[in-house]
């Protein structure tokens, strides 16, 4: 037998009290009661209220909330408002105004909220407060994503959409590396064999453990309730305002038989809005596409992996995991909660300590050659197209497959069961030189939800009469 939440069912009791005005003094209690188990600390203000009788008040550290309740059947108006904003004036300190209204809010209301944001006042509607009895019980995040809706976008409710500047929205970083195809031909994104590997090759890492303090780094993991890929690309731009997305990002979109790798932010964005384009060649494309990230940001690097339906129209993502890789509890966690709050995650998130090193693999001591099938380019934007084009990366046939090079208890099985690699070179040379190359080093790193490969290479010259 189904039982309502404790919560929804004194609520649900608050409802079939006919008292319009003992209705409303319960719903303030009982919203004192939300704030208390988040931590707050909660009094009935008489003084700040004046010429009403008592005013609930919720302090946690430096925020400070001035909370009006109504449970009347008419709707909130801007008497109301100007109300609650006599008494913000009367309260001590900078405090923000919470309207919690069963009413529905005039148009008139929402617009000198969102005017008049120097004294802020939160609208919480009737639906708003029971999703949040039946989801989670969290005022606080409820009440902290409504403060930066309002304080960020000037928006009392996110229903209400007002267009963005390009600069608010945030711009992508562009890669300057390009896979180079043995014909010369230049591709943003390259289509290689491929299975559900839940991987990405990088050419650059993160060793989080290089550090002078003994222990191991820490791990932050957050889902995050993203449903569409414009959803998942307005994340990408704002993880870019704060540089956590940078020109060194690599991706993988995952596909039945076929995997996609690419540089940068905007290559992946283009990808996704190619996807038609990317299918011809696939004769029954799987239900579901996985897309997997990797980037830098501060004390550290991450992963984002999102399950993305492709069998439907419009396309759904059905899960977006982030994995944060860090050398340590950053002392200021407010990105993270920032990111939290923006993008409306609702459960609980913490650190957790790694069990053991991030970085695995080594150095590959017997000479394995390397046979370039394509070329990963990097051109100086302050050069001329075809001058000062430097490789800093290799497409390659995998030299270990159906071998066990490396040993460890961790040794992923793209290391001997991928068709191809794509490697960095330990050192870069101009495009037109044509030396022979060997495998140098292979290492991994695992994070929650994708593997982190970077195979290595090195290069000989070759003399002149065997250069092709």
């Amino acid at each position: 037998m189904h039982r309502l939440h404790p919560l929804v069912d004194q609520f649900n009791r608050l409802r079939r009290i006919r008292d319009p005005q003992g209705r409303g003094y319960k719903l303030q209690d009982f919203v004192g009661q939300l704030f208390r188990k988040r931590h707050f600390d909660v009094r009935l203000n008489s003084k700040a209220a004046w010429p009403r009788q008592t005013d609930l008040v919720a302090r946690k550290g430096q925020d400070v909330y001035v909370v009006e309740t109504k449970w009347q059947g008419s709707a909130t108006n801007v008497d109301d408002l100007v109300s609650l904003r006599d008494r913000l004036k009367r309260t001590a300190g900078v405090a923000v105004g919470v309207f919690i209204s069963m009413a529905p809010y005039s148009d008139t209301v929402i617009n000198e909220v969102e005017l008049k944001r120097k004294q802020p006042i939160l609208l919480i509607t009737r639906e708003e407060f029971i999703e949040c009895l039946h989801y989670d019980e969290d005022i606080e995040r409820l009440v902290l994503a409504k403060r930066d809706l309002l304080l960020l976008e000037g928006r009392a409710f996110a229903t209400r959409a007002t267009p963005k500047s390009k600069a608010s929205r945030g711009r992508l970083p562009d890669s300057s590396i390009n896979f180079v195809l043995k014909d010369g031909v230049t591709a943003p994104y390259l289509a290689l064999k491929g299975h559900y590997e839940h991987a990405v090759f990088a050419l650059e890492t993160f060793d989080i453990d290089w550090v002078t303090a003994s222990g191991a780094g820490v791990t932050y993991d957050v889902s995050l309730p993203l449903r569409t890929e414009a959803e998942f690309i307005d994340l990408l731009r704002y993880m870019a305002q704060v540089d956590w997305v940078t020109t060194k990002g690599q991706w993988a979109l995952e596909q039945a038989g076929l995997t996609w790798h690419g540089f940068g932010a905007r290559s992946l964005v283009r990808a996704l809005k190619e996807r038609r384009d990317r299918y011809a060649s696939l004769e029954r494309p799987h239900h579901t596409e996985v897309l997997c990230y990797h980037d830098f940001c501060d004390l550290g690097f991450y992963t984002i992996k999102a399950d993305i339906e492709v069998g439907n129209r419009p396309t759904r993502i059905s899960s977006c995991d982030a994995s944060f890789q860090l050398s340590g509890v950053p002392m200021d966690t407010r990105p993270f909660q920032q990111i939290n709050s923006r993008f409306g995650v609702t459960q609980e998130t913490y650190f957790r300590p790694r069990s053991r090193d991030s970085i695995e693999g080594g150095f590959v001591h017997a000479s394995v050659p390397l046979r370039p099938a394509a070329k990963i380019v990097h051109h100086d934007p302050r050069e001329k197209a075809g001058e000062r084009d430097w490789v800093v990366g290799l497409v390659v046939k995998n030299p270990l497959k159906g071998k066990h090079g490396i040993k460890t208890d961790t040794e992923p099985h793209l290391l001997h069961g991928a068709e191809n690699w794509i490697c960095r070179l330990g050192s870069w040379h101009y495009l037109h030189h044509r030396p022979s190359y060997r495998l140098r080093r292979v290492q991994w790193a695992w994070t929650s939800d994708v593997l982190v490969v970077s195979p290595s290479a090195d290069w000989d010259n070759k003399p002149p009469h065997e250069r092709t």
